[in-house]
């Protein structure tokens, strides 16, 4: 959270930006709130009803996102190793843990391009070398590969298909066997799929991306549990500080909320009261992942709080452009048509239509300020 903190302040922030920023104030509690969601969600403690074993990966996965946040790079990549040994799905949280290497050590060395390139690729080496290892290990326990089929084999090819919280086993229990080999890759790619799109667009937030592949994991994996959902809920908090500025989230919460007690009924009177069918069980529990994916990972609140930044910073930036090079007498002029001023430059008087871009919901029309600084430009120059 201190970096995150540290690299907003390097941020151009304009008025209208402020309220979305972190701020030091918003982080001293922030530790605390994680671990009394986590430990006090019901996801939790039903999860620890069901003795799963999930709260093994979720140890795994919590003490790679933690030494991530400290720059640790080789516990990160052990702990990153176990848990893909157990479920292959872990290894996309591989790109934002590299993300953030990345830019921690780009902060602490700007002028050292081989020193960040080198912890790059002693991560992944450190990775694979592990991961390598635990599966020569299981080959001389078991005596053949044969354990291969058992792990990575049975979630990828889903040959269990009894009910569960997942999107799985409903489809394949519905789709012909010859269509089922195409949409169990379009299903499994499905999971994976997301992961370089959201790499690129949130780049400079690895912390986010963090959350949003753990929620795309929790959605997408073949044979999800509830303590997936109660790991990345726990690290809503981080964001804490943007709940104000969500759209949806009264909406949202309450279909997540019913959801999640309409689950455990409907499964009750499918299978043993007998008075409704799996329809009923596999909506609820469609609508919770349908509407958990828009509110958590992220919201729009998340998302405009990381792209007003960059959008302010270019306006103003422009407006800094254009103030320097027109030297406009009436920059906020009122007009017949607001959204098309007429300004007049004072150096060569020639008259042009620029849009008003006060606030940022015209960010997309900045390419024309950039033709009208050219041209304003070789006309003086001329």
């Amino acid at each position: 959270m201190e970096y995150m903190v540290e690299q907003e302040k390097k941020l151009v922030k304009a008025e209208s930006a402020k309220l979305f920023f972190l701020m030091s104030s918003a982080v001293t509690d922030v530790s605390q709130l994680v671990v009394a969601v986590y430990l006090l969600s019901p996801y939790s403690i039903a999860n620890c009803i069901g003795m799963s074993t999930t709260v093994f990966s979720n140890l795994l996965i919590a003490f790679s996102v933690a030494c991530t946040v400290y720059g640790w790079w080789v516990p990160t990549a052990i702990s990153l190793a176990l848990e893909t040994y157990k479920s292959f799905y872990p290894v996309m949280l591989l790109v934002p843990a590299l993300l953030y290497f990345t830019q921690v050590n780009a902060a602490k060395n700007p002028a050292c391009r081989r020193y960040n390139t080198a912890v790059l690729l002693a991560t992944l080496s450190l990775f694979t070398s592990v991961l390598v290892c635990l599966l020569c290990a299981s080959y001389y326990l078991c005596g053949s590969w044969s354990f291969i089929s058992s792990t990575y084999g049975f979630i990828w090819s889903v040959p269990d298909l009894t009910p569960n919280i997942g999107l799985f086993w409903y489809f394949f229990t519905e789709v012909f066997e010859h269509f089922r080999t195409f949409f169990l890759w379009t299903f499994q790619l499905n999971a994976f799929i997301y992961v370089l799109p959201l790499a690129i667009c949130l780049r400079k937030d690895p912390i986010l991306l963090f959350l949003v592949v753990l929620a795309l994991i929790a959605v997408f994996k073949s044979y999800p549990s509830v303590g997936d959902v109660a790991l990345y809920t726990s690290l809503l908090p981080l964001w804490k500080h943007v709940f104000p500025h969500m759209k949806q989230y009264f909406l949202i919460g309450c279909i997540f909320i019913a959801s999640t007690a309409l689950a455990p009924i409907l499964w009750h009177l499918w299978i043993y009261a007998n008075s409704a069918n799996a329809n009923f069980y596999f909506g609820t529990t469609l609508d919770g992942f349908i509407w958990s994916v828009p509110d958590l990972t992220p919201n729009i609140g998340l998302f405009w709080y990381f792209f007003s930044s960059s959008l302010e910073a270019c306006i103003l930036t422009y407006e800094a452009i254009l103030s320097h090079w027109l030297h406009l007498h009436c920059f906020y002029c009122i007009s017949p048509n607001p959204m098309a001023p007429v300004d007049i430059c004072q150096q060569c008087q020639c008259q042009f239509l620029f849009w008003h871009y006060s606030g940022i919901q015209h960010w997309s029309d900045i390419s024309y300020h950039r033709f009208a600084i050219r041209s304003h430009e070789e006309k003086v120059l001329h």
